[in-house]
């Protein structure tokens, strides 16, 4: 079931920063709405194999894979790679130019329709 999907600018970030960024946020929200036991797909393969290897070396992007580790654990959530085409959506709000942060729960699937994007069945975090 989805839970929800969101756009958010994070500034002027590299593309790998600004992934790991999305998901941290993205998990944040998880944490903030009570959410547990969740899978999250994300279009960055390379993300994905850092943040499971769990081999954090001192660079910039440290920080926030730990932080986003941390949040894996405490909410127990899955995390797993999802090629870019399966997820239009995500892919989608990703290039809109909305001002600020969006969150879009499922029950705002309309909402989410009147931007243009039709396909609800790739958002970023779905319950397990």
């Amino acid at each position: 079931m989805v839970i929800f999907a969101f756009y958010k600018e994070f500034g002027e970030l590299e593309v790998l920063s600004a992934e790991a960024s999305a998901l941290l946020f993205g998990l944040q929200l998880c944490v903030d709405g009570g959410f547990r036991q969740v899978q999250v797909e994300v279009d960055s393969e390379v993300l994905v194999k850092l943040v499971l290897s769990q081999s954090l070396s001192k660079w910039p992007l440290c920080n926030t894979l730990i932080r986003i580790c941390d949040l894996l654990g405490a909410i127990q959530a899955g995390l797993s790679h999802i090629f870019r085409q399966a997820n239009a959506v995500a892919d989608c709000l990703a290039s809109l130019s909305l001002p600020g942060q969006h969150v879009f729960s499922f029950r705002q699937s309309l909402r989410i329709d009147g931007l243009g994007i039709r396909s609800l069945r790739s958002f970023v975090v779905r319950e397990s």
